[in-house]
């Protein structure tokens, strides 16, 4: 598969992402030009011929470009330009040139290269990004027990130390089936991969603690979990297996049961989200099998940043109405 064949693929599949209640992946800017963070909106941006003046406030992100090894027309290369900088939630792209043929060793490819554009006006999503998630334990007697602290940026770059004992906990006993994290794509936790459609499978990232193997098939109403490892990459272990089974109310994922995969399939744990106004699942009540009977073990709070206009006025420090 070309380049250019292999772009369009990639884009013409984030619907279908979004279609299997996993959200299209948020884009987490390099800081090329400018560090916020971008998110997913479905709207077309707009696009700026060069030479054209910028009426809006906006701030400049990072520099989009698609390539074909495919003799395409200028409108086609626009098309997917536009295509790809919808992915990344860009509200519009400066082309800094029409296409431009670049010679390879097999002949010419095509560039189009534009610079893209978030509306100041348009940045409203800072307070669904995930912050802080506060993990507090409960012993079988109901008494709690510790606390676990995990601080993201908002890139969804883990902050705490991958060595403390928090993180430790979490990867050990809780992320596998972290279901909120994972269709959310709220964290840098994972590599989302297509294989062959509508298959998919979800690989932890190589500096995770522990490696973990998600399968997920059509329909998203059953996925297969595989822990290669419980101590580290290097050491050969047994594959624990189980099967995790989404719950949804009126297309929501509000919790899931996992079951432990083998002669005999009993639940494992039972999983809850509570959502709020904005759609962010703000706290989860983690209950696990004890003697035959489902007994609290995990609750999890969930905050996020804070639409803070003194941020927005930061960002804005510097810009104008036009380059």
């Amino acid at each position: 598969m070309n380049h250019f064949y292999a772009l369009l693929f990639s884009i013409l599949t984030l619907p279908a992402l979004a279609q299997k209640h996993i959200v299209p992946e948020p884009f987490r800017s390099p800081g090329t030009l400018h560090p916020i963070p971008l998110a997913y909106t479905g709207r077309l941006p707009d696009i700026y011929l060069p030479g054209d003046s910028i009426k809006k406030l906006h701030v400049r992100t990072h520099i989009v470009e698609v390539i074909s090894f495919k003799s395409v027309s200028t409108n086609d290369m626009i098309d997917l330009l536009r295509q790809k900088a919808q992915a990344q939630g860009l509200d519009g792209v400066a082309l800094q040139q029409l296409v431009t043929l670049i010679p390879v060793p097999d002949g010419l490819s095509y560039s189009l290269v534009g610079i893209g554009l978030k509306y100041l006006d348009n940045i409203s999503y800072i307070d669904t990004i995930l912050r802080q998630r506060v993990i507090t334990r409960y012993l079988p007697n109901g008494l709690q027990d510790k606390t676990a602290l995990l601080d993201f940026d908002w890139h969804g770059n883990l902050l705490t130390s991958m060595n403390s004992e928090d993180v430790r906990f979490y990867a050990d006993s809780m992320s596998m089936f972290d279901l909120n994290l994972l269709y959310n794509r709220l964290a840098n936790i994972y590599d989302y991969q297509i294989e062959d459609p509508p298959v998919q499978r979800i690989v932890s990232v190589p500096n995770w603690p522990d490696k973990i193997v998600h399968i997920i098939t059509e329909g998203v109403q059953q996925i297969d979990f595989l822990l290669s490892s419980s101590k580290s990459r290097l050491e050969q272990v047994k594959t624990r297996k189980v099967k995790i089974t989404p719950i949804y109310t009126d297309d929501r994922l509000t919790g899931a049961i996992v079951t432990g995969k083998g002669k005999k399939e009993k639940p494992l744990y039972y999983i809850y989200y509570k959502y709020e106004a904005l759609g962010q699942i703000t706290s989860e009540r983690w209950e696990k099998i004890i003697n035959g009977k489902r007994t609290l073990w995990l609750e999890v709070e969930n905050r996020f940043f804070e639409a803070d206009p003194v941020l927005i006025l930061k960002l804005a420090k510097g810009i104008s109405k036009s380059f």
